[in-house]
């Protein structure tokens, strides 16, 4: 299975990702688009400041120094607008950064907590397209938006020390393949972590949450069940888990109080989401030219280096077989598809109530088990 890393100086940018993320608390967000990977982040931070911290202000005191951006956009949809964030676009890099102080006792001073979201688009490309070789997909996770000092905004897929695997419960149809897709996602980083790691590991040693989302749009007697009760409705996400995980786990369950969205609110919503559609194709589009200009560069120096070491059916052949290889990556950044008005609007049938109130005693026992696996018992 091991190979070396030679294109695009991967091994140095390998030790580059390792040094930089290995020792930082970075929680890695993983689930498909419009699983509430957006939401689930920006209100763990509401439940850090106006929940946990209040709670606990003898021993603990909280900031925000990165991403405030971003969290007040998605916080300000939701309690302004009463609108769901808009999904995330590739284009950009969510990364909150809470700093805790803990105040006195064992364990006191100051740890921070880096939350990293990322796209649907990315989670599908990097995480659940076949992997038959992990060092390839690796070095694409690393050169992506990469630079000659800065690391790639995806090296947390693979360095992070805690992963949130978000399942969105809104139909119950669905979650037969969505627990598919988790299972595959799994597979993936445990094949990632091995060729990061550069030994033949089993298992991955990471603790990982299950965030079921959306949970209030439960049907039948799974309302009432508990967060593990149902992971036990997923027996393949389970078995999964079982082979391919051998650190902590945990489960949460949470939602937010809604209400029916009218028609007026559906217009506004689908306005919003058709403004994200055309953006991702506008990016989509400028990084399709500018992989386009990139094979057809290699493509020339290739040909020019091998006209002189090949004969005319060899090199024929070589570079066909060059070309197919280079047309991947073109492959796996397909343009999104048209954008589909009546889709969106059976997309969403709910809004979040106002004033906003969610599960945020489940989001504090959420932050509460991932100080306890991040930094120990403080």
């Amino acid at each position: 299975m091991r190979r070396i890393l030679l294109a695009s100086n991967s091994a140095a940018r390998l030790e580059q990702a390792r040094a930089e993320l290995h020792d930082k608390n970075t929680v890695c967000f993983l689930g498909d688009v419009k699983s509430g990977k957006t939401v689930s982040s920006s209100l763990l931070k509401h439940a850090v400041v106006n929940h946990f911290v209040p709670d606990r202000a003898d021993d603990y005191q909280a900031i925000v120094s990165q991403g405030m951006d971003a969290i007040n956009r998605s916080l300000g949809d939701m309690i302004m607008y009463r609108q769901f964030p808009a999904s995330t676009l590739p284009v950009s890099d969510p990364q909150i950064v809470l700093d805790i102080y803990k105040m006195s006792g064992n364990g006191a001073g100051k740890f921070d907590i880096i939350l990293r979201d990322s796209s649907g688009e990315h989670f599908f490309k990097y995480m659940l397209r076949e992997c038959p070789d992990p060092c390839d997909r690796l070095q694409e996770i690393l050169d992506y938006s990469s630079g000659p000092d800065k690391v790639g905004p995806l090296a947390h897929y693979v360095f992070a020390r805690l992963y949130i695997l978000t399942i969105d419960c809104s139909d119950a149809v669905a979650l037969e393949h969505k627990q598919s897709l988790l299972a595959n996602a799994l597979l993936t980083l445990k094949k990632l972590h091995a060729a990061a790691s550069l030994t033949q590991m089993d298992k991955i040693a990471s603790p990982i949450a299950i965030l079921f989302t959306k949970t209030d749009l439960l049907n039948g007697d799974a309302v009432s069940q508990s967060a593990t009760e149902l992971l036990d409705r997923m027996p393949e996400l389970k078995s999964a888990l079982n082979r391919l995980h051998k650190g902590k786990l945990e489960c949460f369950k949470v939602s937010i109080s809604t209400c029916p969205e009218s028609k007026h609110d559906q217009d506004e919503r689908v306005k919003r989401e058709k403004q994200t559609h055309d953006e991702k194709y506008a990016d989509t589009s400028r990084r399709r030219r500018q992989i386009e200009a990139e094979i057809s560069a290699k493509h020339s120096r290739e040909q020019k280096k091998m006209e002189n070491e090949l004969g005319s059916a060899d090199l024929e052949a070589h570079m066909s077989e060059y070309a197919e290889k280079l047309h991947r990556k073109l492959d796996s950044t397909p343009l999104p598809e048209d954008f589909d008005e009546e889709k969106v609007r059976r997309g969403q049938t709910h809004r979040p109530e106002s004033p906003l109130a969610y599960t945020h005693e489940e989001y504090v026992r959420l932050i509460v088990w991932m100080i306890s696996q991040l930094v120990g018992s403080r």
